[in-house]
């Protein structure tokens, strides 16, 4: 299955977005999803079963680990 998305015009992995996540050491498991939008064709949110780490910390560590242009409209993680 491919789980390829389109948002803000480039083509984004949702489990480049996952491993990323997974390799956090306080996340086991990890979710990305493509919420549909009409200004930026996707949004993607993510899940996550960490309960120790901060939105904050995930964007740091989201932010080393990938491109700016995944994510949000703001190529931020929501």
């Amino acid at each position: 299955m491919n789980h390829m998305i389109k948002t803000r015009g480039y083509r984004v992995e949702l489990a480049e977005i996952e491993a990323v996540m997974v390799a956090h050491p306080a996340v086991d498991e990890a979710m990305a999803l493509a919420i549909p939008d009409e200004a930026s064709g996707n949004t993607i949110v993510t899940i996550s079963n960490s309960s120790s780490l901060t939105s904050t910390e995930l964007k740091r560590h989201w932010a080393e680990k990938l491109p700016p242009l995944h994510g949000t409209r703001t190529g931020r993680i929501s």
